[in-house]
């Protein structure tokens, strides 16, 4: 633990994902540095191969907790968010000194923000991975007579797009501690990622269909 010092707070891979989030504080107890998960500060104390994958995030002398402070209004550098206890909380350290952005630089921050949320909300809610990149794509471009074929179904995957793009947004709000039941909304949001699949797969096996017929006549 040579490179760290006490006030510390870094991430790290855990050796186990029980009653750990991945990120610790150093503190220094009677000379030694010891650092602890911040799942739980009194009974989760890093090992030395935990240690050796440990990366600084940054140091309790040059940031201090801010409860109330908003990520829109800081720049990157200057505000780093904590999620704790497997994201219950969010624990929110600014930089000391720190000047909040202007207005125009807060509207291009916050969506900046929300692009990122939504991209993490999107990459931890679809599973197997192939979907991920499937269902982020737009629809495939059609000549006139393939769009009228294929209407009904070319409604079915907008009409899932839009819902799964809702759900994401009310994990996204959950996971901002705007309230909510963040089981539920992810289950929810999981059902609504499987429907735009479903309408996907849908839609290029019917357009597949319809080209390879052109292309036989």
């Amino acid at each position: 633990m040579t490179d760290l010092r006490a006030g510390d707070i870094i991430a790290y891979k855990p050796e186990t994902l029980f009653r750990r989030d991945g990120l610790a504080q150093v503190d220094s107890r009677m000379g030694n540095l010891i650092a602890r998960d911040t799942f739980d500060t009194n009974d989760t104390r890093l090992t030395d191969a935990e240690l050796t994958t440990a990366k600084v995030l940054f140091n309790l002398d040059e940031f201090e907790e801010s409860r109330y402070a908003d990520e829109e209004h800081y720049a990157p550098a200057d505000i780093h968010i904590l999620h704790t206890r497997k994201g219950i909380e969010a624990r929110k350290f600014v930089r000391r000194g720190a000047t909040t952005l202007s207005e125009a630089e807060i509207v291009r921050r916050r969506a900046a923000l929300n692009y990122d949320r939504m991209m993490r909300a999107r990459a931890e809610l679809l599973s197997p991975l192939a979907d991920q990149a499937f269902t982020a794509t737009t629809l495939p471009v059609m000549t006139v007579d393939e769009t009228g074929a294929l209407t009904d179904t070319i409604h079915w995957c907008q009409r899932a797009s839009r819902d799964f793009d809702k759900a994401l947004d009310h994990v996204v709000n959950i996971q901002n501690g705007k309230g909510g039941n963040l089981h539920f909304a992810t289950v929810l949001a999981d059902e609504d990622h499987y429907e735009l699949v479903r309408a996907r797969r849908a839609l290029d096996s019917k357009l597949a269909a319809l080209r390879e017929a052109a292309v036989a006549t």
